[in-house]
């Protein structure tokens, strides 16, 4: 899976989770410790996430392991 369609996957799933659970972008940044300008520029390329913020996304997002590894994949 190419960097672009990791990030569309990332932003897909990031934009399902707001609409069913409700939340902005910025709570969702607050949620993970970080500023939503962060947020932002590591949604933009998944790889500027630390181990343990995307482990906290992931576990937020409640992404199924299949979603996790397609996102994860060289």
């Amino acid at each position: 899976m190419s960097k672009a369609d990791k990030t569309k996957l990332l932003n897909a799933n990031i934009e399902y989770y707001l609409i069913m659970s409700g939340y902005s972008k910025e709570q969702l940044a607050t949620k993970l410790g970080i500023s939503l300008a962060s947020f932002y520029n590591k949604v933009k390329d998944i790889n500027k996430f630390s181990y343990p913020e995307i482990v906290k996304l992931f576990s937020i997002l409640k992404l199924d392991d299949e979603t996790k590894l397609k996102l994860m994949a060289a």
